[in-house]
């Protein structure tokens, strides 16, 4: 489900839809996909398809890491700057 998510977000044009984006990788990062909570917690930082709030990144980022996607230290490390 997180592939779709992808499609609405990186789509063209036509296919993007931020809300639709957001809407599935909330889906599948709270079904405990790693690759569903990394970009949920980027949307939430970046205020993607929602209102930026840093405390819901967060929480998201160190989610994701805890299952060991890397990357998402470092992401979540920038909120604390």
């Amino acid at each position: 489900m997180a592939q779709l998510g992808r499609f609405y977000l990186e789509g063209d044009d036509e296919i993007r839809d931020v809300d639709q984006a957001f809407e599935w990788f909330s889906r599948t990062a709270r079904s405990h996909s790693v690759e569903g909570m990394y970009f949920l917690a980027t949307m939430t930082r970046n205020g993607d398809g929602v209102n930026a709030i840093s405390e819901a990144a967060r929480f998201w980022f160190e989610s994701a890491a805890a299952k060991g996607k890397i990357p998402t230290l470092l992401s979540s490390t920038a909120l604390n700057s």
